[in-house]
């Protein structure tokens, strides 16, 4: 479906690090390091750890993720199918490094308009 669907937007897309926003990013690294991700810092996933993740979160349990602590309720149902969405980009575009950052696409545009109104 992923294929289907994003082929002619992804064909030739290449770059070397992806930046992961917020949200299930910030799970990610969790759940990778055991600890809560540090509140507005960005941080740096290796690619293999990052994939480790995503295979565990894919093949987890809804019961799994409902007793884990780095989980938020709102993510618990839906974690796996984001999983799957990050490894498909990952392997597409061929990227080497992950940043994370703890803030979300919607701060960064509001940013940026408040900056172009000044």
């Amino acid at each position: 479906y992923l294929d289907k669907a994003l082929s002619a937007f992804m064909d030739g897309i290449e770059v070397n690090t992806l930046t992961g926003t917020s949200g299930s990013f910030e799970t990610f690294y969790a759940l990778h390091n055991n600890i809560q991700y540090p509140i507005r810092e960005y941080a740096k996933m290796e690619k293999a750890d990052l994939i480790k993740t995503l295979d565990d979160i894919i093949h987890s349990t809804y019961a799994a993720r409902v007793e884990n602590k780095f989980i938020i309720p709102i993510r618990q149902r839906m974690l796996p199918i984001a999983a799957i969405k990050v490894k498909y980009i990952i392997e597409k575009i061929g990227c080497d490094q992950i940043l994370i950052s703890p803030f979300s696409l919607k701060e960064g545009i509001l940013n940026k308009c408040l900056h172009d109104v000044k």
